[in-house]
């Protein structure tokens, strides 16, 4: 990994690629700035953070003072960002942002124009900086800290209204991986890459993979799509952003997540982390509180 006095601002600074992000730059003494709502001083003594909140622009400023490379994921739970976004990223530009690293999603550089992420990828194109879009796949995270955990501790259920349709899951750690390398190496700009793990799984073999690693029955229960909706809205999920969810949950039974891209494992220059890899580190997080290891 290259080094660069370049100041990085990593917004979405605590979030599952964000803080990964931050300490890699930070271990290749990077200067680094973690930007969050609710900024933690992360670790790392060319760390910093930063208080930063896409509804309000008056916090913009200080955390673009003295930047040169910017990694950038939408604020979220929001179905159309751009209206926060685009601006957002003028500003930077005019500021002297010179590469722009933007997370995206997988299938995106298809979606009609008038959809939100497909805005911000052409308003990232269109800067003026030097660019690289990531399009991940559903990421491995999402059973270990979002909608799907609750019901996973309290009744060794994975709710997802998928059938045996099968996704390419990635983990946050490497798209981390690929974003340090995108915002510090040369050879990247102008790329997008797909990025998934390795092979495709259904959500039955996600939950047997992460139920053999917590040492639990775990099993997969092929909800109705509009019981899965419930779920994500009393987790917290806008009503938009929900539906918007099921749209997705849609396009895995159409079989659209299934492909396994080799973008990552170019970048990584080794296998994505495998989901067996994920469930293993990550065991703890899914027994009852009674059974986690002190």
């Amino acid at each position: 990994m290259e080094k660069t006095d370049d100041r990085v601002l990593v917004i979405g600074g605590t979030g599952k690629t964000g803080r990964e992000l931050v300490r890699l730059l930070a271990e290749e003494d990077v200067p680094v700035r973690a930007a969050s709502r609710h900024p933690v001083k992360p670790a790392g003594g060319v760390a910093e953070a930063v208080e930063f909140d896409w509804a309000r622009p008056e916090t913009h400023a200080a955390a673009l003072e003295g930047v040169g490379r910017l990694y950038v994921v939408p604020p979220a739970l929001i179905a159309d960002a751009s209206g926060q976004v685009v601006p957002f990223l003028r500003r930077a530009v005019e500021g002297g942002v010179r590469r722009i690293v933007h997370l995206s999603a997988m299938g995106v550089d298809a979606a009609p124009e008038e959809v939100g992420l497909r805005k911000i990828e052409r308003a990232v194109m269109g800067s003026g900086a030097g660019w690289t879009i990531l399009r991940p796949n559903w990421f491995m995270q999402n059973f270990s800290e979002g909608f799907f955990l609750a019901p996973i501790i309290e009744r060794g259920e994975l709710l997802a209204p998928t059938g045996d349709a099968a996704v390419s899951f990635i983990d946050s750690r490497d798209i981390a991986v690929v974003a340090a390398a995108a915002l510090l190496e040369e050879g990247h700009e102008g790329a997008g890459y797909t990025l998934t793990g390795g092979r495709a799984l259904t959500f039955g073999e996600a939950a047997a993979t992460i139920g053999e690693a917590a040492s639990r029955d775990v099993r997969h229960v092929d909800v109705a799509p509009e019981a899965m909706r419930q779920v994500m809205v009393e987790w917290g999920m806008p009503g938009d952003y929900a539906a918007m969810m099921m749209g997705l949950f849609g396009g895995i039974s159409a079989g659209w997540s299934a492909t396994v891209d080799d973008s990552a494992g170019r970048v990584l220059g080794r296998p994505p982390i495998s989901f067996a890899e994920y469930a293993r580190d990550n065991a703890d997080i899914w027994r009852p509180a009674t059974a986690r290891s002190a």
